[in-house]
């Protein structure tokens, strides 16, 4: 019997003991603020203001503890009571320390996360990309003030190439043996337009913990859109109206012709008319190509004034529903930026970004 029990002992303790490794505490202290309350929580947006307060702690001598266990590492953020913003940190089970003080809060000085350090290292290494733009870009507003124009184009290739190696740095980092998580919050935060295979590689990449998280579950979303409209894809039809009520389907006009497909909708950085889409029009209807344009907005005086001020010559059509709108149902938020070819077997040949482009793919096939 005693035997049992010293077996039992023993087993609890090492229990016990591998358990340890699997909690957090956080250590905070603020100088400044003496006492108050302070929540841990989540947001379900980086720029969203407040936090959803999982938990809360007691700021007494300027000084908090939080206790706790997390599977994965995760993104949370501490707020202090009455204060203006939070701190964003990447909590994993570890003893981590955070000091602040009233001046400087939000800002503060985190250490113990290894999560949080590699984070902080990739946000260092693009701020100097950051740095590097600005410098270029007041270079350019300056050349501009001065009337000197050759100096200021150069300088916009520069510029250029400079956004192209911070993308690439984002992009690399992303499919680089970073921790999941963190690859899945860069991903998130670069707010670009990312290729298929790129986007496929990365979530093939995850390890299998962070597939149930919000990100995961967004990007895997996003993937299956992107995949829809691959260069071979079925062209996926849509049915709907014209300015004067009556239906008009794409698949009206797929078969007989090579068929250029469009989205617009109400934006500061897009045109309801896509720049050389007339032309492309005008060079290529009589050797097979028909526009289809959707409006993928709300308002109809908008989609029937491009109509008008434009005489446009082929389909444009809607459902005045906007963001409810079967069509991103269908295509998706992430497919609305590019115009698309489909070939006469009602496959997609390829999405482009300007009519320069798509007279490139037009003139392989139909413009020769």
């Amino acid at each position: 019997m005693r035997s049992f029990i010293f077996i039992s002992l023993i087993v609890l303790s090492i229990s016990l003991s591998c358990s340890d490794g699997e909690h957090f505490e956080i250590k905070g202290k603020v100088k400044g603020i003496d006492a108050g309350i302070v929540y841990l929580g989540t947001k379900k947006h980086e720029s969203q203001y407040g936090i959803n307060p999982g938990d809360s702690a007691v700021l007494k001598n300027g000084r908090f503890v939080f206790k706790g266990s997390v599977k994965i590492p995760q993104r949370r953020y501490i707020k202090i009571k009455k204060q203006i913003g939070s701190i964003p940190l990447f909590l994993e089970n570890s003893e981590i320390t955070i000091k602040t003080n009233q001046d400087k809060y939000p800002n503060a000085e985190i250490q113990g996360s290894v999560t949080q350090a590699k984070y902080e290292n990739y946000t260092a290494k693009v701020e100097q990309y950051n740095d590097s733009i600005k410098i270029i870009d007041k270079t350019i507003q300056k050349a501009i003030k001065n009337d000197n124009q050759s100096k200021a184009n150069h300088l916009k290739k520069k510029y250029s190439e400079a956004l192209h190696t911070k993308f690439k740095y984002i992009e690399d980092y992303m499919l680089s043996d970073a921790p999941s998580i963190l690859r899945l919050f860069v991903y998130d935060r670069a707010r670009v337009l990312f290729q298929y295979n790129i986007l496929d590689s990365l979530y093939t990449s995850l390890d299998s913990s962070v597939y149930s998280t919000d990100m995961a579950k967004n990007l895997r979303k996003k993937i299956e859109n992107l995949e829809k409209v691959q260069p071979g894809k079925s062209y996926i039809n849509l049915t709907l109206k014209d300015t004067a009520g009556n239906k008009v389907s794409l698949s009206d006009y797929v078969g007989d012709n090579y068929v250029l497909l469009y989205f617009v909708y109400l934006c500061p950085y897009m045109d309801l008319l896509p720049k050389g889409f007339p032309g492309l029009h005008e060079k290529y209807h009589k050797q097979g190509l028909q526009l289809f344009g959707v409006y993928a907005d709300t308002d109809p005086f908008y989609w029937k004034n491009t109509i008008e001020e434009n005489k446009l010559k082929w389909p444009f059509v809607s459902d005045l529903k906007g963001g409810n709108s079967i069509v991103f149902e269908k295509y998706g938020n992430v497919n609305m930026f590019f115009h698309y070819l489909i070939d006469k077997d009602g496959k997609f040949i390829g999405k482009y970004k300007s009519a320069k482009e798509i007279e490139k793919e037009l003139k392989k096939r139909i413009g020769r």
